[in-house]
C-alpha cells in the first residue's frame, strides 16, 4: 500500500499567566469571552442564594489568561480530574487545562472554524464536540492526563454526520446514555440519540430560530436550551414533552446557559451581561432573577464547575478498564463498557484497535499524477506546520489524471486520462474503460441521484453522459448545448439542474457565461454573463444551493 506519513509523538505545554492567586476551586462558574482569556467566580453559591449582592458578585470574577489561545469558546469540565476543555474558533483547536498547576496541552487540532459548544461523558471520559463549519458531532478518548497526550495525534471519531446541517449546542447525560444536539440549518430542531449516534429521535422542531446552547437539569431529567434571536430560554422533558419558556424577552440575546443546584445561569453578550433565574417559583410564583453587567466584556458560552455534578454510578468504569486501546464507553444503566475505535481503525479480538488506511469518508481527494490522493479534511485546520497522512494509492493509474468525480456510497471513482473514461472502485485494481474518444474530454461529473456520468469535450458544445453500471464501454447520449465551446460542468442532483460554462472567443475578446440546463423542462439559459474572467473549474454546493 502506498502512502507518504509522518507520525510524531510530541507534548505541546502551554501555561496560563499568573492573574490567579489559586487554582480554580470547586463550585465556581467559568465564563468564556471569544478572546484568550476565560474568566471564573468561586462564589456562584453565595450569589443564587442571594447570600451576596450581584455588584459583590461581580468583584469576585478574576480573569484567567491562557498563552497559546487566541479566542476560547466552549467550555467543559471533567471534573474529577480537574481538567477543563475548551475549544478555540480561532487557532481551529480544541484545549485541555489542569486547573491544579494551570498547565494546558493542545487535545485536538484540525476543527473547522465554527465549532461550537463542547460536552463530557464523565463516565466514559470521552470529549464530544459539535462542529457547525463542517457539519458533524465528534467525540475523542480524554487522556489520562496532559502529559500523557500526543498533541498531533489528528483521530478522533465521527458520531452524527447526517440530515445534520449546522449543529451547535450539544450536551450529554452518561447515566441515561443521552446526548442531545442543536441544528440551526434549513431546518432547526433539538434532537436526542444515544451516545454512539443511534436511535436517533427529532424531539423540538418547531418554533425555533437559532438554537445555541443546551444544558440538563440531572435532578428533574430536564432540557433547557437558549434562542438568542427569539430572545428565549426554553426547557422540555428528554422527550420534547411538557415544553415551557423560562425567560423571554426579544431585545435580550440569551447565549450560554448551565445549571447549578435550583438556578440557571445565563450569558447576554449583546448586553454585557450575565445573570440567574431560580428555577423554583416563590410563594407568589415568580422565578427570582438578578443579573450585572460586566463593563468591557461580553460573556458567550458558561459552564460551572462543581463536583456535585458529575458523581459516578458504583459499576463498571471506563477509567479503571485498561482492555480499550482508544474509546471506551460505559454503557447504560450499569451494564458493563464497550469500546470503540477512532474513524480509520476497526476494532479487532481481544478490543485493540488496529489501522484501516483505506478510508474515503471525511477526505479531500485530488490528483497527482497517475495517482488519486486523499488528505483528511480536518488538514483545513491544521496549522501550517501540521502533522497528517497523504495516501496517493486511492487510484493508481499508467497515465496522467486530468479530471475524477467519486460515487460516494459505493466508493466508485470515475475518472479521465483526457481521451477515455475508466471506472474503478476505490483502493482497487479494477479498472473498467467505460468510454474513449480521439477529442479531449475537459470536465465530467457524477449525478448520484440517476447514476449517470456526464462530460464534455473540447471544441464541441454537446453533452454527454451514460448510465455507469456498464461492464464495457459503450456509446453516449448527447444533449446539444450551444454552438460556441463548453469548458467544465457540474451537476445538481437535487433539483435535476446542470451548470456549464461556455467559451466564446469571437467578437472583441474571449467571454465566458455560465448557464443551467433544467432537465424536467430541457430548458437551457444562461445565469452569469459577466465577471468570468478564465474560470477553470465548476462546482456545486448542495447545501447552500450555489
Amino acid at each position: 500500500m502506498e502512502f507518504q506519513q509522518c507520525v510524531v509523538f510530541f507534548i505541546i505545554i502551554i501555561t496560563m499567566s499568573n492573574r490567579l492567586t489559586e487554582a480554580i476551586p470547586d463550585k465556581s462558574v467559568i465564563w468564556a469571552a471569544h478572546e484568550e482569556l476565560l474568566f471564573y467566580s468561586p462564589q456562584v453559591e453565595q450569589w443564587t442564594n442571594a447570600k451576596i449582592t450581584p455588584t459583590e458578585f461581580g468583584q469576585t470574577i478574576t480573569p484567567a489568561t491562557l498563552t497559546g489561545t487566541q479566542s476560547v469558546y466552549g467550555l467543559a469540565g471533567d471534573i474529577p480530574t480537574r481538567h477543563l476543555v475548551s475549544s478555540d474558533r480561532k487557532s481551529q483547536r480544541i484545549v485541555i487545562y489542569d486547573l491544579d498547576d494551570m498547565q494546558a496541552t493542545f487535545f485536538h487540532m484540525g476543527t473547522s472554524k465554527d465549532i461550537g459548544q463542547l460536552a463530557i461523558d464523565w463516565l466514559g471520559r470521552n470529549v464530544y464536540w459539535a462542529d457547525t463549519g463542517y457539519g458533524w458531532i465528534a467525540m475523542k478518548k480524554l487522556p489520562a492526563g496532559i502529559n500523557q497526550h500526543n498533541s498531533a495525534d489528528p483521530n478522533f471519531r465521527l458520531v452524527v454526520d447526517t440530515y445534520l446541517e449546522k449543529p451547535t449546542g450539544i450536551v450529554v447525560h452518561p447515566e441515561k446514555y443521552f446526548l442531545f444536539w442543536t441544528d440551526t440549518g434549513s431546518t432547526r430542531k433539538i434532537e436526542r440519540s444515544d451516545l454512539i449516534g443511534g436511535k436517533r429521535k427529532i424531539i423540538i422542531w418547531h418554533s425555533l430560530i437559532t438554537p445555541t446552547t443546551l444544558c440538563i437539569d440531572q435532578s428533574v431529567d430536564r432540557l433547557y436550551w437558549s434562542d438568542p434571536a427569539r430572545g428565549t430560554i426554553e426547557y422540555s422533558d428528554f422527550d420534547g414533552n411538557g415544553r415551557k419558556i423560562l425567560l423571554s424577552d426579544p431585545n435580550v440575546d440569551y447565549y450560554g446557559i448551565a445549571v447549578f443546584q435550583d438556578s440557571l445561569i445565563y450569558t447576554a453578550p449583546s448586553y454585557n451581561r450575565t445573570g440567574y433565574v431560580s428555577l423554583k417559583e416563590n410563594n407568589e410564583g415568580e422565578h427570582i432573577q438578578a443579573s450585572i453587567q460586566i463593563q468591557d466584556l461580553k460573556f458567550y458560552q458558561i459552564m460551572v464547575y462543581a463536583s456535585e455534578l458529575q458523581e459516578k454510578s458504583s459499576g463498571v468504569l471506563c477509567e479503571n478498564v485498561q482492555e480499550c486501546s482508544q474509546i471506551c464507553l460505559h454503557m447504560e444503566q450499569d451494564a458493563g463498557f464497550t469500546c470503540l475505535c477512532d474513524d480509520g481503525y476497526e476494532l479487532s479480538v481481544g478490543r485493540n484497535c488496529l489501522v484501516d488506511e483505506r478510508v474515503l469518508e471525511r477526505h479531500i481527494l485530488f490528483t497527482s499524477g497517475t495517482n488519486i490522493c486523499a488528505v483528511p479534511i480536518s488538514v483545513l485546520g491544521l496549522p501550517s506546520s501540521g502533522i497528517f497522512k497523504i495516501h496517493c494509492d486511492v487510484v493508481t493509474n499508467d497515465t496522467v489524471i486530468t479530471r475524477f468525480s467519486v460515487d460516494m456510497t459505493k466508493k466508485m471513482i470515475f475518472y479521465t486520462n483526457g481521451t477515455a473514461i475508466f471506472k474503478q472502485t476505490a483502493f482497487q485494481d479494477n479498472r473498467v474503460l467505460l468510454y474513449d474518444t480521439d477529442k479531449t474530454i475537459a470536465d465530467l461529473d457524477y449525478d448520484w441521484k440517476t447514476g449517470q456520468l456526464y462530460w464534455i469535450e473540447s471544441a464541441d458544445g454537446n453533452l454527454y453522459h451514460i448510465y455507469v453500471n456498464a461492464t464495457e464501454a459503450r456509446e453516449p447520449a448527447t444533449k446539444w448545448l450551444t454552438d460556441l465551446d463548453v469548458t467544465n460542468v457540474a451537476i445538481d442532483p437535487h433539483n435535476g439542474k446542470i451548470f456549464w460554462i461556455s467559451k466564446d472567443t469571437g467578437g472583441s475578446g474571449t467571454t465566458y457565461t455560465l448557464n443551467v440546463w433544467n432537465k424536467a423542462e430541457d430548458d437551457v439559459e444562461p445565469i452569469q454573463t459577466s465577471l468570468l474572467s478564465k474560470p477553470t473549474d465548476l462546482e456545486y454546493d448542495r447545501l447552500k444551493d450555489r
